[in-house]
């Protein structure tokens, strides 16, 4: 999976993220990750995980496999500049 990335000019409108799992029961889970502006307008939407198999398997009952996919998604969260570098972020 590609690493989540911002365009430069939307740094400043995000303010917070929701993240969405869609699950195809005993197959897959896919994860997504939504960054919001300022009037709650959706500046971008992107799937950072799908869970097949063992992976699929472990998320079991237990959210915080889950809660610790999307936080290890959001600490790889870059913003691509307009020179084409990019530089982390916190949200």
């Amino acid at each position: 999976m590609k690493s989540l990335e911002i365009p430069l000019d939307h740094i400043k409108r995000v303010t917070h993220y929701k993240t969405r799992v869609i699950v195809e029961l005993n197959e897959r889970a896919t994860i997504i990750i939504e960054l919001y502006g300022e009037n709650h307008n959706i500046l971008i939407s992107t799937i950072v995980k799908v869970l097949e198999k063992d992976e699929y398997d472990k998320w079991g009952e237990d959210d915080s496999y889950i809660e610790n996919i999307v936080s290890a998604e959001i600490d790889k969260l870059r913003i691509l500049r307009m020179d084409g570098t990019k530089q982390e972020v916190v949200i």
